[in-house]
């Protein structure tokens, strides 16, 4: 006889992206400035050497090595993350022609 199939008891599947570091090892930081323009979740972002746009998660810093990075969503569905120092900048904006 098979084993019953376990219901997950979080119904919120992000629960291991928002939980997903341990603060005593890591700093999350969810919007990065570059420049003059400030970058929040969910914001449409390029990275040096990739195609595509990539969106915007959280800002990840390790305490034990000082590394930092930058975790991020592809349209297709598969997360990456990238140091800080490959990002390009945010994705401008585009208004829709009138017509």
């Amino acid at each position: 006889m098979a084993p019953p199939i376990r219901k997950s008891v979080n119904q919120n599947h992000d629960t291991w992206y928002i939980s997903g570091y341990n603060p005593e090892t890591h700093t999350v930081i969810y919007e990065h400035i570059m420049g003059t323009r400030t970058i929040q979740p969910n914001d449409k972002i390029k990275i040096k050497n990739r195609t595509g746009e990539f969106t915007f998660g959280r800002v990840v810093r390790l305490h034990k090595t000082g590394s930092t990075w930058v975790d991020c969503l592809h349209p297709k569905g598969w997360w990456a993350s990238f140091p800080i120092s490959e990002i390009k900048g945010p994705v401008p904006k585009r208004r829709k022609k009138k017509q």
